[in-house]
């Protein structure tokens, strides 16, 4: 059985996590934001800067390393959150709404980055969307409703479960 310290070393370690708002904090740069995993995990702040700079070009952040979160779109802040979670080269990353609040050319964009990324290290991507066409260019898709996942080989959604009876049947 792991311990606290070892779940987390093991989280930080294999897993990416991008969240849909982006979990950036406000008082760190850019580049020092993308950085924080790999500080998290021990390595050196020069290194670490060092890492994270690459990913700023392939992502089209280009003079926003010295900025702070809050200069920057919304947009520029998800795709700041995207290199954060691949900064670290994670097994696994974990993408909440990656492209929520992108146009679509810049959504395009970094799926391209998400699946190029997938494809050249094998990382694994566990992707939560609304979007149809993001769905569409994952190589599987499973779809919820109701907190259920739905059969990939029906045709159709299930039928909704019968409503909870409001009718008291107590007696007494």
């Amino acid at each position: 059985k792991m311990g606290t310290e070892q779940r987390s070393a093991l989280r930080r370690s294999r897993f990416g996590l991008m969240f849909q708002s982006g979990q950036l904090l406000d008082e760190l740069t850019c580049e020092e934001n993308v950085a924080l995993p790999l500080i998290a995990d021990g390595m050196g702040l020069r290194e670490a800067r060092a890492a994270a700079r690459p990913l700023f070009p392939t992502l089209g952040l280009d003079g926003l390393v010295d900025r702070r979160p809050g200069e920057v779109s919304g947009g520029q802040r998800q795709r700041i959150a995207l290199a954060r979670a691949l900064v670290t080269q994670p097994d696994v990353l974990f993408a909440d709404e990656p492209t929520g609040a992108l146009d679509s050319r810049t959504g395009a964009m970094l799926m391209d980055t998400l699946l190029a990324a997938q494809q050249n290290t094998g990382m694994a991507l566990v992707l939560v969307t609304h979007d149809r066409g993001i769905a569409a260019r994952c190589r599987r898709v499973l779809a919820l409703s109701d907190g259920r996942f739905l059969d990939p080989n029906a045709a159709t959604a299930p039928a909704p479960a019968a409503p909870a009876s409001t009718t008291d049947r107590r007696r007494g």
